[in-house]
């Protein structure tokens, strides 16, 4: 093997090693000092027994750095209280799904059904100019849009221990945020002047609820990604009127990281909604309100970017012990798919199974 100077350096390495190895192993040879001084009488100890200091007690020293001791959690903590709050966060769902969401916030669901103006204006024909404007928004977010960032990984369940090559692509988080916006500008475009000029639309809002049910403490903490306000002749504030909710896989979660059940997506609208219109309702009547004067309407949308779910709330009551007096109803269709696929086939952009119907309740839920 011709010899060059990468050998070299592997050789030098390799003789070092093998140095050490040798020159740890070596036994201290025994001179004869130690017999000769004491036959001369003089006392031989040993260097560590010398130097060896007695112990003394000393003060904790609290070193300053980076890093700060976390404070125990006891009552000494500043955020300690005496009664636990139970949190629902926008990237957390509730366990048992909408059955749950149904207990907790007193609600009577009317399931794959929709109120009747509603359902009218959604069998209302679109030009076809407006289909075909859904469907270049579909193609702009899933296959068009430039982002390339690394997406999940992929696992098979038969070999687990395999690792696939890494995709770069377009996140959940960013193809949402795109369909959702042209999609509600398309809206806004394909109606009269009158009814958008009273309707504002905000990104990001955040809005809480805090309540009694059987004496516990519930908070419902919320973020809604578009919301659609107008404002009524008699209240002077803005009323919310539609609220879109992404659900983004990557982010949303249950507490056992196992992946989110259609049912639990399902209850995540209806605390959603109520968290929204529970937040409205205390800002008109007050704090302590309970029994509302009269409901308040408030539409829900949600989405993972191909699957859309839709809903109305028609909040009644803050009273949210027990099973009886007025309850909360929420209208629902759920699981209406936008389109099937939407990727490159053979280098061509295609787009599978377009839904017209979808477009169609968004355009009513925005009229509504």
């Amino acid at each position: 093997m011709k010899l060059s100077q990468v050998l070299h350096r592997q050789h030098i390495g390799f003789m070092f090693k093998k140095h050490w190895v040798v020159q740890g192993k070596r036994v201290p040879i025994d001179s004869g000092v130690e017999d000769h001084l004491k036959q001369k009488g003089i006392p031989v100890v040993d260097a560590l027994e010398f130097v060896k200091e007695k112990p003394e007690p000393r003060d904790r020293i609290e070193i300053v750095g980076p890093y700060k001791t976390p404070i125990p959690l006891d009552n000494s903590h500043p955020d300690y209280k005496e009664r636990p709050c139970f949190t629902l966060k926008n990237t957390t769902v509730l366990l048992e799904g909408i059955s749950q969401a149904q207990v907790l916030t007193k609600t009577i669901i009317a399931e794959d059904k929709l109120p009747q103006r509603i359902e009218e204006l959604a069998d209302l024909p679109a030009p076809k100019a407006i289909h075909k404007g859904v469907k270049q928004v579909i193609l702009n977010a899933n296959v068009f849009d430039c982002e390339q960032k690394k997406l999940p990984k992929k696992k098979d369940p038969a070999r687990p221990a395999y690792n696939f090559p890494r995709i770069l692509g377009i996140t959940d988080r960013r193809r949402n945020i795109i369909l959702t916006n042209k999609l509600l500008q398309l809206v806004e475009k394909s109606n009269d002047v009158e009814v958008t000029q009273n309707k504002y639309v905000l990104n990001d809002v955040e809005s809480l609820s805090v309540f009694d049910k059987e004496n516990d403490l519930i908070q419902f903490q919320d973020v809604s990604n578009i919301l659609v306000t107008t404002i009524r002749p008699s209240v002077t504030k803005k009323h919310p009127h539609t609220t879109w909710l992404h659900f983004n896989g990557t982010e949303v979660s249950n507490i056992y990281e196992t992946p989110v059940t259609p049912v639990q997506i399902l209850g995540r609208s209806l605390t959603h909604a109520f968290t929204v219109a529970t937040a409205y309702a205390k800002q008109l009547y007050g704090e302590d309100v309970k029994d509302l004067p009269e409901p308040i309407h408030l539409n829900c949308i949600q989405t993972d970017g191909q699957r859309f779910h839709f809903g109305v709330l028609e909040l009644k009551t803050l009273n949210l012990d027990g099973t009886d007096g007025v309850k909360n109803v929420w209208y629902c269709k759920n699981d209406l798919k936008l389109y099937d696929s939407c990727r490159y086939l053979s280098g061509m952009p295609v787009l599978e199974n377009y839904n017209p119907k979808v477009y169609g309740y968004i355009n009513a839920f925005y009229n509504c």
